[in-house]
């Protein structure tokens, strides 16, 4: 049995490590500043982890918006009527407990966790629930609030702090707002995927997309995302909408696709495969400088401003074992959360921004990671994503 800080700690670790599994069962779920300090955010990153996320929305006032956007866009999400247990399944272990996915539950009530192994029969109990719970609307997203206020807050009135909650051991300022574009771009990928028809076929999604955006803020003869580029305002638009526009310009850029050789599928496909090749676990720590201009050749955010390509591949700025190093914690030390290592490459290399962070993970994690760039935000905040 585990109690107090051991508990959210215990929780925490776990959550940290996790590498194939994680499965949620909680009735109430918290706001997002206090629950990624409690489960960390290594799964909303990590393709090959599959989550899930069984809840009661009948508690949608107890369901912070904030938070379960962040599993919208990343988990399978069910509801069952009735829900009460909270149990955490993560890889080959599984946390019952009396705590809500809340800052609460972790920090001002006295809770209590019991962690064992993961076993056939706890998945055919998962399951049991699973099967008899229903899907959720993708477009759901809690609405319902209290009169008495913010429900949390109001719960927890006049309790006192008792534990602390794990505290983020890397400050993110640079990426700050990774998490959540990349929720906007997923919610956008689903909508592209069961909307439109792919115009090629070998190419992962996300570089489709990274090509259709491009075309929209380059291309198109009113290159309608342009005027998004560098303000905050996006466009309020509902999901009927959104899918309404994405038809219509998608039909323009199928065209401009199957006539023009400016951004095709071979081109996308060979940087992924130099990138892949070249930065692999077993290469990476052998690549010599011109390698690593071959690299940087395949990187449009790098030769759009030649002065950045200059001075990045000057030595006296940046050394091949400098560029090692950073290149191998962004690509391979998995141990830590994505807009960590994103933070540590751009604070590391000179010359070497957002938009080039986001252009290498992408090739070499191409179904995992879009690109984000000004072009792309453009996109999103055109088809009414919040993308700053």
């Amino acid at each position: 049995m585990i109690y107090g800080n051991e508990l959210v700690m215990t929780l925490n670790n776990l959550c940290n490590k996790v590498k194939k599994r994680f499965w949620i069962i909680v009735p109430f779920i918290g706001n997002w500043s206090s629950v990624k300090k409690i489960i960390g955010t290594k799964w909303i990153s990590n393709m090959n982890v599959d989550v899930k996320l069984l809840t009661d929305i009948k508690n949608e006032a107890l369901i912070k918006k904030d938070t379960f956007s962040q599993f919208q866009y990343r988990a399978e999400i069910k509801t069952l009527p009735g829900l009460h247990a909270k149990i955490y399944i993560i890889d080959d272990k599984v946390l019952f407990s009396s705590a809500n996915l809340t800052g609460t539950a972790f920090s001002k009530r006295y809770e209590f966790g019991i962690l064992q192994d993961y076993t056939p029969e706890l998945e055919s109990f998962f399951f049991c629930w699973w099967k008899t719970a229903k899907g959720i609307d993708f477009s759901w997203l809690p609405q319902k609030r209290s009169s008495k206020g913010k429900e949390e807050n109001f719960f927890s009135s006049g309790l006192s702090k008792l534990w602390d909650l794990p505290v983020l051991q890397y400050k993110v300022t640079i990426f700050k707002s990774y998490l959540d574009e990349l929720k906007y771009f997923n919610h956008f990928k689903n909508v592209y995927l069961h909307n439109v028809k792919r115009v090629w076929q070998f190419v992962p999604i996300y570089q489709e997309i990274d090509s259709f955006f491009n075309y929209l803020f380059h291309e198109h003869k009113d290159t309608p995302s342009k005027s998004f580029y560098n303000i905050r305002d996006y466009r309020k638009l509902t999901d009927a909408k959104r899918i309404s526009e994405l038809k219509k310009y998608m039909i323009k850029y199928s065209a401009w696709i199957n006539n023009n050789q400016h951004d095709n599928e071979k081109q996308r496909l060979s940087k992924i495969k130099i990138i892949q090749q070249h930065l692999s676990r077993n290469n990476i720590d052998k690549i010599s400088d011109k390698e690593i201009e071959t690299i940087i050749k395949q990187i449009y955010s790098m030769n759009s401003l030649p002065l950045n390509r200059v001075a990045f591949l000057n030595p006296a700025n940046n050394s091949v074992p400098k560029v090692i190093k950073s290149w191998k914690h962004l690509l391979h030390e998995t141990n830590l959360p994505i807009e960590v290592r994103m933070e540590m490459c751009c604070n590391e290399l000179y010359r070497w921004g957002k938009s080039s962070i986001s252009e290498l993970l992408s090739y070499y994690y191409p179904s995992d990671f879009p690109i984000i760039n000004s072009n792309t935000r453009s996109g999103m905040k055109f088809f009414g994503y919040k993308c700053y």
